[in-house]
């Protein structure tokens, strides 16, 4: 349910299951306007500020989600991409249509994942830091293995 600043109940939702964790806010219409996105499942969902489920939605995805979605408008143009970690413990990357973008190699940690990968950006660069209990594991940005540290990941030793 969405309520207001006093706690009135502006509209309600029925969920088909629990969340996957996070709700995230976007501008799907690129209109200034909030959105909500949220997985149950396997399932995407984007609910307008008024509590309605936005047309072509709910997509399927590909896994079982454990906890996600993180979304990203790396274009600035509102093409949301969105992280997820999956029951499996793989993390996969999905354009809002549900699907994978057709260079995204799925992420398998060897250590289990203990949250959702982080951007780390350097000049045009970018790369996916999944963090274990003993490890930072670096990913390309399209999910190929670069390399492991113990602690922090120092950017000037990445290719």
């Amino acid at each position: 349910e969405m309520k207001d600043e006093k706690g009135t109940v502006l509209w309600t939702y029925a969920l088909p299951g629990k969340i996957c964790g996070r709700i995230a806010q976007i501008d799907y219409y690129a209109n200034r306007k909030i959105q909500y996105l949220f997985i149950c499942g396997s399932s995407l969902y984007l609910l307008d500020r008024l509590g309605h489920i936005v047309k072509g939605f709910p997509v399927q995805l590909s896994s079982e989600v454990l906890l996600g979605p993180d979304a990203y408008d790396f274009s600035g143009a509102g093409r949301y991409n969105i992280m997820v970690l999956n029951r499996d413990g793989s993390i996969d990357m999905y354009i809002l249509k549900g699907e994978k973008p057709a260079s995204w190699n799925r992420i398998r940690p060897v250590e289990a994942a203990i949250g959702l990968p982080e951007l780390l950006e350097k000049g045009n660069r970018s790369w996916w830091v999944v963090r274990s209990s003993e490890k930072s594991l670096v990913y390309g940005f399209y999910g190929n293995f670069v390399k492991s540290f113990v602690g922090e990941p120092l950017v000037n030793e990445l290719n």
